[in-house]
């Protein structure tokens, strides 16, 4: 069942840019301040630009967390979305069990289910095993992935082998690369799922709020603390921006909007509520 997210008549511009530009590399950002549904616009953006154009959507953000939270609002939609994890993720850890790539893959094929059991008993499989395992695995997962509307991984997932290996549409991957929370993301982390291919890419995030977090202090005299959202912003890009937050009471978001957000964030909420 189709549970669209609503949006907000000022939110429309947005969504209207992302779904008719139609120039041969498309790139747009939308920054949202605390609370006022970037990812319920992301998840919208992704729906609309399926049902428009029937092509495929890579939609990514930085951790896993920011991922499952993705992933989820674009199921809700009625897409079919799949999650890619890391394989060396703990999938008890996620919050999208139903989706993700490893859980449907099981109960698909006898063989492959026997070999994962035998190799959960011993420990181990023998060469010939190990290698029959991972064919029919893989072979899977390109067939799972191929049905997708949706792909959901965090931006380095972007690289594996399985995203890789995709059949293109229309002579490239995806019709879209939609990055959440980006950010919080490295330049260099943004970079990997552009590089899949896509018509357009959507970058969504607030560049007012943390930025990607830099331990090094060498790699932050590189400028890897500065995200290419950021970076783009400060290059004169436009872009659009969502004004209405629903997560603080106005007493506490009164100083947000006034230092930070230069009074054009208001509150969706009153002071009753």
């Amino acid at each position: 069942m189709e549970t669209m997210p609503p949006l907000k008549d000022q939110d429309m511009p947005f969504l209207s840019e992302v779904e008719y530009n139609s120039t041969p590399f498309d790139r747009q950002t939308n920054a949202g301040p605390p609370g006022t549904g970037k990812t319920v616009t992301a998840a919208t953006v992704v729906y609309h630009i399926v049902k428009q154009t029937k092509g495929r959507v890579l939609a990514c953000a930085p951790s896993n967390i920011a991922a499952d939270n993705l992933a989820e609002k674009i199921a809700r939609t009625g897409l079919k979305v799949v999650r890619v994890s890391a394989q060396r993720r703990d999938l008890k850890e996620s919050t999208v069990p139903s989706i993700e790539l490893q859980n449907q893959i099981q109960g698909r094929d006898p063989i492959l289910d026997q070999l994962i059991k035998k190799k959960e008993k011993s420990g181990w499989l023998q060469e010939q095993d190990y290698k029959l395992m991972n064919k029919i695995k893989f072979g899977l997962e390109i067939e799972i992935l191929n049905k997708a509307d949706v792909i959901c991984c965090t931006c380095s997932t972007a690289a594996c082998k399985t995203i890789s290996m995709l059949k293109p549409m229309d002579h490239q991957q995806f019709q879209c690369v939609l990055i959440d929370e980006s950010t919080q993301a490295m330049e260099p982390e943004t970079i990997i799922p552009i590089m899949k291919g896509a018509q357009k890419v959507v970058l969504i995030g607030d560049h007012k709020q943390l930025g990607p977090t830099i331990m090094s202090r060498k790699a932050d005299g590189f400028g890897l603390s500065k995200s290419l959202f950021e970076r783009l912003v400060e290059a004169g890009h436009e872009y659009f921006q969502l004004e209405e937050q629903y997560r603080m009471h106005p007493a506490i978001s009164s100083f947000p909007r006034k230092v930070f957000y230069e009074g054009l964030l208001q509150d969706g909420i009153t002071h009753g509520q």
